[in-house]
């Protein structure tokens, strides 16, 4: 059981990134304010088909439950803000081999990243961190795809 995370993003990343390689099931506290950055977040580090049950408002007369994967989550939940006490559980990491994403997923996933404000070099370290993808690869890929857009926000300020 993880509990409530830090609100300070870099320690956040952190214990989300140790508990993605973990194999017991991970039990997380999350703040309906925040769920959808925490879908965002963590299944870029756990993996889109990490399976997951959100379970709200539980032993109330309102209680919820929804199954399914964290890439189902993030469609599911991404313009509907549960509102109530929030808990999320996410399987742990199976012995298979790992998924390696394809070159529009990673693509995709980059750009999520830079345009919540994170650096070209955060971004790459972070899908690197949740992926088998080298950095050196990733980095190439962001430049290729976003380097000539960072030059003209750079330019403009």
């Amino acid at each position: 059981m993880i509990g409530f995370l830090s609100k300070h993003g870099p320690s956040r990343r952190e214990r989300l990134t140790a508990s993605a390689n973990e194999a017991r099931t991970q039990i997380f506290y999350v703040p309906p304010h925040k769920f959808s950055q925490f879908l965002e977040e963590s299944s870029l580090l756990f993996g889109d088909s990490r399976r997951c049950v959100m379970a709200r408002e539980m032993t109330k007369i309102h209680e919820e439950f929804w199954r399914g994967t964290l890439g189902e989550a993030k469609v599911r939940f991404l313009n509907q803000q549960p509102k109530g006490e929030m808990t999320l559980l996410i399987e742990g990491r199976t012995h298979s081999l790992v998924e390696t994403p394809s070159e529009d997923q990673l693509e995709h996933e980059l750009g999520e990243l830079i345009s919540h404000g994170h650096t070209l070099s955060t971004a790459v370290k972070l899908v690197a961190e949740g992926t088998s993808v080298k950095r050196k690869t990733l980095y190439s890929l962001a430049l290729k795809k976003f380097g000539k857009q960072l030059e003209a926000d750079d330019n403009s300020n």
